[in-house]
């Protein structure tokens, strides 16, 4: 029995079916590996959060000395990243070249990534992290005993001041479109929004702690400690 083949029109009717489901599908298919991806980046967050807990209740209560332009310590033998299984856990999923120091400086306008990354090791190796631990100034060295409520106490964000690597849509389209992963010194970690939570940039937003301190660096610490935007 001869079969018919499909006409022309036949064929632009299913390849016009093809491109509306494709149109449909893809957001929901980018929206869900974007949610992974944050969701990862998360989970990484709260290992950290413990990796600093843990370093504290070795070091006689008292956190790193690391400063802010030298994260690249948290990859140090004797630092944080020996409380941890995996160097993977200091990588973001969902970091690009632009947001990340995992491609060591190539011109002096990313002289920024040496504060999140270093040559490390014999041969020597570049190591980086994506996450900003401490963004306090006063928090180096100091005693965990001093911090006022650990439950607000950041110590560890996603964020290298640059855009949120967790966007609402597949990419971010301006500074506060989307948001960051916090952990905080009790163990906990949450997902904010840029738009919500105060970062220091005038366009940030109202989020402050129980005792009113903003921006989210000054979170959990008395106000003697609280550094001004």
């Amino acid at each position: 029995m001869n079969r018919k083949a499909f006409t022309l029109i036949e064929l632009l009717v299913v390849i016009a079916i093809i491109a509306i489901l494709a149109a449909i599908l893809f957001p929901v298919f980018t929206r869900a590996r974007e949610s992974s991806k944050r969701s990862a980046c998360l989970s990484n967050c709260k290992q950290l959060a413990s990796a600093m807990q843990m370093y504290i209740d070795d070091w006689k209560g008292r956190f790193p000395s690391f400063t802010y332009s030298e994260q690249w310590k948290q990859l140090e033998p004797q630092n944080i990243v020996s409380y941890t299984k995996s160097e993977d856990v200091f990588h973001c999923p969902g970091a690009t070249d632009i947001n990340s120091a995992r491609v060591p400086p190539r011109n002096t306008s990313e002289n920024w990534k040496n504060y999140f990354g270093r040559n490390m090791g014999s041969p020597a190796q570049w190591k980086w992290t994506d996450y900003k631990m401490m963004d306090n100034g006063y928090l180096p060295g100091m005693s965990a005993s001093e911090v006022r409520s650990p439950v607000w106490l950041v110590v560890c964000i996603d964020n290298t001041d640059w855009w949120p690597r967790h966007p609402r849509g597949t990419a971010a389209k301006n500074y506060n479109d989307g948001g960051s992963n916090i952990a905080f010194l009790d163990g906990h970690a949450a997902h904010f929004l840029k738009e919500r939570y105060n970062d220091g940039n005038k366009r940030s937003g109202p989020d402050v702690d129980d005792a009113g301190a903003t921006p989210f660096w000054n979170w959990g610490l008395p106000r003697e400690y609280w550094i001004p935007e």
